[in-house]
């Protein structure tokens, strides 16, 4: 178990109230595991929360743990799991509506609204048949 404190040494989130804490500090804003019994959904494990414990969105799992910034920006899910985006301050950049996105890179994404999951041994990957890209606003690029 972890929490966090101020540069004070005054509790900010006190410890055992989170399963752990993703980083050692929060500045603004931080990841936090829930336990068990905290979680309201399958996409809540992994939570950002700011500096007042508020929930800000959930962390898009990869690779053990939140997904890594591409570009300044990282994967998020919503509570119903779709996936959009959020900037390395914690705030949402585009909101989450697609069901399969991928890192940014060359300032662009590729994203789709219907896609299923699909599985190969211990790998999984996504299947859609309307994938598009999209810039870092949300806008769609070209043709779909």
């Amino acid at each position: 178990m972890s929490g966090y404190i101020d540069r004070r040494g005054d509790t900010v989130i006190p410890v055992g109230k989170y399963w752990y804490c993703e980083s050692d500090t929060i500045r603004e804003w931080g990841f936090v595991w829930l336990r068990p019994e905290q979680r309201e959904n399958r996409y809540d494990l992994c939570i950002a929360i700011d500096r007042k414990d508020r929930k800000l969105f959930n962390a898009y799992w990869f690779d053990n743990g939140p997904d890594y910034p591409s570009e300044g920006l990282f994967r998020i899910r919503d509570d119903r799991g779709r996936i959009g985006y959020a900037d390395t301050t914690g705030r949402i950049v585009i909101r989450p509506r697609f069901r399969a996105a991928y890192p940014f890179r060359g300032g662009q994404a590729e994203v789709a609204l219907r896609a299923w999951e699909q599985r190969d041994g211990e790998y999984t990957y996504w299947q859609s048949d309307r994938w598009f890209l999209i810039d870092r606003k949300g806008r769609k690029i070209g043709q779909e």
